[in-house]
C-alpha cells in the first residue's frame, strides 16, 4: 500500500454524520505523515533526533490502534465510520420503540382519562398509572387499560370514588400481576363491587374473594372473579351474608363438579329466589334450617305444594345437575349439608380477608420460579418506562417516519427525500434538538420549490448561471404546497395545544408574529434562553 492509493466514499446518508469525525482524522494523518518524515530526517541528523521522532510515531500509531483496533488507520477511519452508522442505527431504533410504545401506551391511557369523566385530570391518571407500574412491577400499557376499566365499573361521581378505583387497580395487580389487562381489571372491579356493598377496601375485598374461592371446586382466578364473586354479591340481596352467600356457591361447585362457577352461580340465585318468593322476609338460612327439619315443607319445596297456605309450583334449581346436591344441603346430616354450615365460618371476616390478601402474597413471592418471572417484570416494565418517559426520542422517530412519509407523498424523488433527511439527522434527528421545527424548515424549503418555476434541464443555463427552460409549477404541485402548508399549520396548532397555559398566553399576545417566518436559528436561540 505503500505508494498506492486509497479511495474513501461515503453515501449521503454517511456523509452529514460523519463530516466532523471524517476531518478530525485527516488532521491525525496529516501528523503522523509529518512525523514520519521527521523520523527520515532524523535518521540522518542522528540517533537522538531519530529515536525522539520513532517514539512519537509509535505512539500515535498505538493510539491509532487503540481507536480503530486495525493497524493500518485509512481501515480504521472505515472502521470507525461503520460504529458510528451502527449506533446512528441503535439511536434510531431506540427512539422508534419509545414512539410504538408511547402510541399503545397513549391509546390506554386516554380511554382511562375518559373515564375518570372529569373526577382526575390527565396528568393525575398518567401519574397514578406510572405510579402503580412501578411499585407493582406491572407494565404502564396493561396499568392503563386496568385502570380505565376499574374506573368504569366504579361508576364514581366524586374525585374520591374516582380515587377508590385506582387503589382497587393497584390492590388486583399487587395480588395478581401475572394477569392479563382484561382480567386485571375484572379483579379490580370485583375489588370496587365488594368494598362499595360492604364498605371494605379493595385488600380486603380481593382476600375475601380468595377466601371463597379456597372452598369452591373453581381453579382459575378469572372464573372465580368473573363468575363466582358476583353471585356472592348478588346473593346478598337476597338477606344472605357474604360468608353464606360465598358458602352457597362453593358447595354448589363442589357438588357438581362446577369447574368455571358459572353453572352453580346460576343455580344459587335461582334456588334463592325461590326461597324467598315462598318464604318472603324471611331468613334464607332459617328457612333452610326449616326446610332440613320438616321432610313434607322440603317436598313441597322441591316438587311443589303448599307454602303458607298458598300453593307453588317445583322450586326453580337451575338445571338438572345442581338439583342433587340443593336436595342434599336441604337434608339434615348430609355432606353438603355440612360443607354448607361448616364452609360459613371457614370464609370468615372481611378483616381476615386482609390477612389472606397478605399472605397469599408473601407465599407466591417464596417460590424460587416466582422470584425469577417478578424479575423478568421488573427488567421489561423498567425498559418500557424508560421508553415511555422518552418522549423527545419518540417525537424524532414519529417526525422523522412522517417528514419521509410526506415529502414522498408530495413528489419528491428518492434522492431529494435521502438528502432531506441527512438534513434533517443533522440538524434534529438523532439529536433529538427541536426535530418538528426542523421538519416544518424543510417543509417550508418543500413548498418554495413546488411553487417556483424550476429548470426542465438543469444544464441549460445562460452567461450569469440561471437556467434558460423554466417550467411553471403544475396545479398539483400548487395543491401539495398547500397540503405541506396545512400541516405546518397543524403542526403550529399541536404546539400550542400541548404547551403550558400561562406560555399559550404569552404567545397568544405575540400571534401578529408568524413563526413560521422567522429564521430557525432565532427559534432555537429563544427556546434555548
Amino acid at each position: 500500500m505503500g505508494t498506492g492509493s486509497v479511495k474513501i466514499e461515503f453515501n449521503a446518508e454517511d456523509a452529514d454524520l460523519l463530516r466532523s469525525f471524517k476531518k478530525q482524522n485527516q488532521e491525525i494523518l496529516k501528523n503522523f505523515n509529518a512525523l514520519t518524515q521527521l523520523a527520515e530526517a532524523g535518521e540522518k541528523a542522528g540517533n537522538k533526533t531519530k529515536n525522539s521522532v520513532d517514539a512519537a510515531s509509535r505512539s500515535l500509531r498505538q493510539f491509532l490502534g487503540a481507536v480503530t483496533g486495525i493497524g493500518s488507520v485509512v481501515g480504521g477511519i472505515a472502521a470507525v465510520a461503520a460504529q458510528l452508522r451502527r449506533e446512528f442505527e441503535n439511536i434510531v431504533q431506540r427512539q422508534k420503540t419509545a414512539a410504538d410504545r408511547q402510541v399503545d401506551f397513549a391509546d390506554s391511557l386516554s380511554q382511562a382519562i375518559r373515564n375518570a369523566g372529569g373526577l382526575l385530570t390527565g396528568t393525575e391518571v398518567e401519574q397514578a398509572t406510572l405510579r402503580i407500574s412501578e411499585e407493582t412491577s406491572v407494565t404502564p400499557n396493561k396499568v392503563a387499560q386496568s385502570l380505565g376499566a376499574a374506573l368504569s365499573a366504579r361508576g364514581a361521581t366524586t374525585k374520591e370514588q374516582a380515587n377508590e378505583a385506582v387503589r382497587a387497580t393497584q390492590a388486583a395487580l399487587t395480588f395478581a400481576p401475572e394477569l392479563d389487562a382484561e382480567g386485571a381489571a375484572s379483579l379490580a372491579g370485583v375489588a370496587i363491587d365488594v368494598s362499595k356493598r360492604f364498605g371494605v377496601s379493595p385488600e380486603k375485598a380481593i382476600g375475601f374473594v380468595q377466601n371463597v374461592g379456597s372452598l369452591a371446586r373453581v381453579t382459575d382466578l378469572p372464573n372465580l372473579v368473573q363468575n363466582v364473586a358476583p353471585a356472592v354479591n348478588n346473593l346478598t340481596q337476597f338477606g344472605f351474608t357474604p360468608q353464606e352467600a360465598g358458602s352457597l356457591v362453593t358447595t354448589l361447585t363442589q357438588g357438581t363438579g362446577d369447574f368455571s362457577g358459572n353453572l352453580s352461580a346460576t343455580a344459587a340465585i335461582n334456588f334463592s329466589d325461590s326461597l324467598r318468593e315462598r318464604f318472603p322476609g324471611q331468613d334464607p338460612v332459617d328457612v333452610i334450617d326449616q326446610l332440613r327439619a320438616d321432610p313434607k315443607l322440603r317436598k313441597a319445596f322441591l316438587e311443589g305444594g303448599r307454602i303458607g297456605g298458598k300453593k307453588f309450583g317445583a322450586a326453580s334449581l337451575g338445571r338438572g345437575k345442581a338439583k342433587p346436591t340443593i336436595e342434599a344441603l336441604l337434608t339434615e346430616g348430609t355432606l353438603f349439608a355440612r360443607q354448607f354450615d361448616e364452609g360459613i365460618g371457614k370464609i370468615g371476616t372481611f378483616d381476615q380477608g386482609l390477612e389472606t390478601f397478605r399472605s397469599t402474597i408473601d407465599e407466591i413471592n417464596s417460590v424460587g420460579a416466582v422470584t425469577n418471572a417478578r424479575l423478568r417484570r421488573i427488567f421489561e416494565t423498567g425498559a418500557q418506562q424508560l421508553s415511555i418517559v422518552d418522549t423527545s426520542g419518540g417525537k424524532a422517530s414519529i417526525t422523522r417516519a412522517g417528514l419521509e412519509e410526506v415529502l414522498r407523498a408530495s413528489g419528491a424523488t428518492d434522492a431529494q427525500v435521502r438528502s432531506t433527511l441527512a438534513v434533517f439527522e443533522l440538524d434534529g434527528g438523532i439529536s433529538e434538538r427541536l426535530p418538528v421545527e426542523h421538519a416544518q424548515e424543510l417543509f417550508r424549503n418543500r413548498i418554495e420549490s413546488l411553487r417556483n418555476p424550476r429548470p426542465i434541464d438543469p444544464f441549460a443555463t445562460n452567461e450569469l448561471g440561471e437556467s434558460r427552460v423554466r417550467l411553471d409549477p403544475s396545479q398539483k404541485d400548487l395543491e401539495f404546497a398547500g397540503t405541506l402548508e396545512r400541516i405546518n399549520k397543524a403542526l403550529d396548532k399541536l404546539a400550542d395545544d400541548s404547551r403550558p397555559q400561562n406560555v399559550k398566553v404569552i404567545n397568544d399576545k405575540n400571534r401578529g408574529r408568524s413563526r413560521s417566518r422567522r429564521p430557525l436559528a432565532l427559534e432555537k436561540n429563544d427556546r434555548r434562553n
